[in-house]
């Protein structure tokens, strides 16, 4: 009886784990047709590289029911009163909050963040991005009524046109929106901010902000051609427009024919320096860099060269350098 037992008991399990790998081979994706399964293509690649090389995020603690003030590793300051933050329900928040803030200052920064200097269609002069955003036990809170945070973003030269914008994503895409309701002003000068900065109050916390207005400038535009080398695409290329004189960043995307091409509201103006950034990779895990200085003039047509061979982590330093 104890053998026809246990044989028996024996078939069940059998079966059970029969059973369980059917289930699990249910899930998983059949080639049928043998073609086999598409890689990322070389610029999802670059992408996800990109990403985990973008501006870390610096956590800050706070109590809520006190004032306190943070200064983050490129200079921005954030100052926030006591008793400023609220639940999703409205209940006034104390204990340990957590002050989660990244820095995205310079062009480099921004093509590792991905967040060009764009909003819908047009160029925006940047005084930098900055992403903010407080919780408590992973919990975002927003801000009470009557309380505002200010933020200091530092600048070597203080621009009076110069407001704020905020991010907005809407089916996977980003883009920046004017806010015009939050004023911008200089201030700086003192123990906190020893030098130059543009501030203004949060009233709503946005997550993502910029300071910027959009290009204004005088001089005539033009359509700009980015060509590059055969078998250079948008598959496997990244083509960047940097703009010196405003902080600028354009990520060129519009690709026909071979070629790049800057148009409609990202015309650039004739006279305007600017440094043409782009990456290219290929099967074997190589990226090809052009880096190039130029100045715009009308129908203006940039070849682009690829003077530098980097590995990733070269790669990874030379936009960081940007």
């Amino acid at each position: 009886m104890k053998s026809i037992t246990s044989k028996l008991n024996l078939k069940i399990l059998t079966l059970l784990a029969f059973i369980l790998i059917l289930a699990c081979q249910k899930d998983e994706e059949v080639d049928v047709n043998g073609q086999g399964f598409a890689p990322p293509s070389a610029v999802d690649q670059m992408k996800d590289i990109m990403k985990s090389a973008a501006p870390k995020v610096q956590k800050f603690s706070m109590k809520g029911e006190a004032s306190a003030a943070f200064i983050g590793a490129e200079g921005v300051v954030i100052n926030i009163p006591a008793n400023a933050f609220v639940d999703k329900n409205g209940n006034p928040v104390t204990g340990l909050l957590t002050v989660s803030l990244k820095e995205v200052l310079t062009p480099g920064a921004m093509i590792l963040e991905d967040k060009p200097t764009e909003s819908n269609g047009r160029i925006l002069v940047s005084g930098g991005e900055l992403y903010l955003r407080i919780t408590q036990g992973g919990n975002e809170l927003r801000l009470a009524d009557g309380k505002s945070v200010e933020v200091r973003v530092p600048t070597d030269n203080f621009d009076l046109e110069m407001g704020v914008f905020t991010g907005v994503s809407s089916d996977g895409n980003f883009t920046w929106v004017p806010a015009p309701n939050i004023l911008m002003q200089q201030c700086g000068g003192d123990s906190t901010s020893p030098d130059p900065s543009y501030c203004f109050g949060l009233d709503t916390l946005f997550n993502w902000i910029n300071c910027d207005y959009f290009m204004n400038d005088p001089r005539p535009l033009t359509d700009v051609v980015i060509d590059v080398p055969g078998g250079f695409d948008n598959t496997n290329t990244l083509v960047f427009v940097h703009i010196p004189s405003t902080n600028s960043l354009i990520k060129v995307t519009n690709y026909s024919n071979g070629v790049f091409a800057i148009t409609n509201g990202y015309r650039l103006p004739v006279g305007m320096v600017v440094n043409f950034v782009s990456i290219h990779a290929d099967i074997a895990g190589n990226y090809f860099v052009s880096y190039q200085n130029n100045t715009i003039t009308q129908g203006h047509v940039e070849n682009l060269n690829y003077q530098f061979t980097f590995n990733q982590a070269q790669l990874v330093n030379f936009i960081q350098s940007l």
